[in-house]
Order: C-alpha cells, then sequence, then structure tokens
C-alpha cells in the first residue's frame, strides 16, 4: 500500500479579474486542482509510474504519499500508445514496488487493486480476481492488450497498482467500463509490457522506437456551413463544425521541418485518412514504423496542401 500515490493534477485557469487583485496570479490565473488520479513508486529515490491521461495537460503535479506528506512531482517522460508516464518526486528511501510477472497470471488469479478513488480515499483496496488476459481494448483511438479483473476500479484509481496476492504489482490500472446493463469492469496495462516502457522512460524521457514527427499541436474546432446566407436569418445555427489538429510549434531538424510543415497549418489528413484530432492523429502515426514516407494533407490559410513527411525518431 505504501508504494501507491495519490496525484493531484493542476491548470491555470485564467478568471478575468487581474486588475482587481483578488489573489491570483500577475497573469490574471489562478492554479487549480482540475484532476485526480493514482500512481506507483517504482524506483526508491522518487520515480513514480502512472497513466498518460491522468498527467497529461497538466501544467503542475502534486504527489501524495501513503503517509499524506505532498510533494511537487516533474514529468519525466509519456507515452499516449501505452497511456503510460512517469514522473519524479525529490525524495529518498522511498517503498518501491517489486514489480512480478503478469505473464505467470491465470485467470481467477486473486488480485488486489490499489489506489485512489473519486481523488478523495486514499490508498483504497479493493480485491478480486484476473477475469480475462490479452483482451484487446481500444482507447482513444489506440488498441491496447489488457488484463480484466473484477476488482472494483474507481475515477481517481487509474494510475494506480494492481497487486498479485504476494503483494508484487503485476499491473497498471488505467480502464474501466461500465453501464447502466452491467456492472464495471476494470482493466490494466501488464507489467511485462509496460515494464521496458517505464525503463525507457526514467533513462531517456521517451519510448525508443516509437514514428516522431515533432510538433506541439492543439484541437481547433472548424467552421463550414451556409452562414453567408443574408436571406435566412438563422442561417447562422446551420453551420457545421469538425475538429482538426493545428501545428503550435514545429522542432528545429525535425522530420516536420524536413517535410515543410508550419506554425499554423491545419492537420487534415495523413495518406487520405481524415484527421479528427490530436490523440487519434498521435495512434494514427503509430500504425507505421520509423523511416516510412507518409502525406500529411494540410490546411494553410485557405489553401490545401499535400507534404511527403519521412517519420522519424525521437533523439
Amino acid at each position: 500500500m505504501s508504494s501507491v500515490v495519490g496525484i493531484d493534477i493542476e491548470q491555470e485557469v485564467s478568471n478575468g479579474y487581474a486588475m482587481f487583485g483578488y489573489g491570483q496570479s500577475e497573469s490574471g490565473a489562478t492554479s487549480e486542482t482540475v484532476g485526480s488520479g493514482s500512481g506507483v513508486i517504482v524506483t526508491s529515490d522518487g520515480y513514480i509510474v502512472t497513466n498518460n491521461h491522468v498527467v497529461e495537460g497538466a501544467d503542475a503535479i502534486k504527489v501524495h504519499l501513503e503517509d499524506g506528506t505532498e510533494y511537487p512531482a516533474t514529468l519525466i517522460g509519456t507515452d499516449s500508445y501505452t497511456d503510460l508516464a512517469v514522473i519524479k518526486i525529490d525524495a529518498a528511501d522511498l517503498p518501491a514496488a517489486t514489480l512480478g510477472n503478469s505473464g505467470d497470471m491465470l485467470v481467477c488469479d486473486m488480485v488486489y487493486a490499489i489506489g485512489n478513488p473519486l481523488g478523495v480515499l486514499a490508498s483504497s483496496v479493493s480485491e478480486g480476481i484476473i477475469s480475462g488476459l490479452d483482451r484487446t481494448i481500444t482507447i482513444d483511438g489506440i488498441s491496447m492488450t489488457l488484463m480484466q479483473t473484477d476488482a472494483s476500479i474507481n475515477p481517481g484509481n487509474a494510475g494506480g497498482g494492481l497487486f498479485n496476492d504476494s503483494g508484487e504489482l503485476i499491473g497498471i490500472v488505467n480502464a474501466k467500463s461500465a453501464s447502466v446493463e452491467v456492472e464495471g469492469l476494470g482493466f490494466a496495462i501488464p507489467v511485462d509490457s509496460a515494464r521496458p516502457v517505464i525503463t525507457d522512460l526514467v533513462d531517456l524521457g521517451y519510448v525508443t522506437g516509437r514514428p516522431y514527427i515533432g510538433i506541439t499541436m492543439q484541437d481547433v474546432s472548424l467552421r463550414y456551413g451556409n452562414n453567408n446566407n443574408r436571406n435566412n436569418p438563422f442561417s447562422f445555427y446551420m453551420d457545421n463544425y469538425v475538429t482538426r489538429v493545428q501545428v503550435m510549434s514545429v522542432e528545429s531538424g525535425s522530420a516536420a521541418e524536413k517535410g515543410g510543415l508550419l506554425v499554423n497549418d491545419i492537420l487534415m489528413s495523413l495518406n487520405g485518412k481524415e484527421i479528427t484530432g490530436s490523440s487519434q492523429f498521435a495512434a494514427m502515426l503509430y500504425e507505421y514504423k520509423v523511416g516510412d514516407t507518409v502525406t500529411i494533407t494540410v490546411l494553410r490559410g485557405n489553401e490545401t496542401k499535400d507534404l511527403t513527411v519521412v517519420l522519424g525518431e525521437r533523439s
């Protein structure tokens, strides 16, 4: 239990009252906790594994140990393909989890999920069994092979640990499926597949062998429709919106720069397949290998361009 931590995610939120000085920062923004999750200590000097989706978009990360001690955390690296991330706190002699072997687990083996459900129930333990092995689940457009468990898993458990009856970490909790008709189905990333990713993130800050083009991006909404119809006063409401991806920055010397991508380009399609969001675009890239040549169609001003990009690898 002591190897599992609670994680709070903070973001800068603009309040629009900077001129009146209500205790906010000079930029007119305040830092607010916008989400919570869990993590597992994997080294005694402060490296912690969690889910990528837990820390994604965070301006600040806080970690709460089992004894209530709070630390600020630094983001070391993320991998959206496996939904794993590593953060670090400045501490020593921490109780790191012992990594087991998920490949040894069998259906009906006892397991224990430990995490921070609802963001307030720290160090909660739920008991269950392995309900299934090698389940293929699609999350944010990425197909993942996960273990299934019937241990109680709730919001805030993501990034926490799934342990065997010897107290060894055999999975990182990352998803729950629930509906009116069924009880919750919990899923975890097998530690055997997580181990090399964690090692790369700790040692390098990224995972080797992943296609990389070298841009930062954000989702934007594009409007199209009949809004210029002056004879119809309601034509504005007939507009349609689509989500695309805008390039915010291009790394010098990257595959994107060599392929001609520019800041403010709108990514429309990859090899003819429509791009509908940054997470989906990242998932599409993982269908290719480093060195593959792809065609990215962009909207630049009022003109579309087809750019040829040779996929690189993060260095």
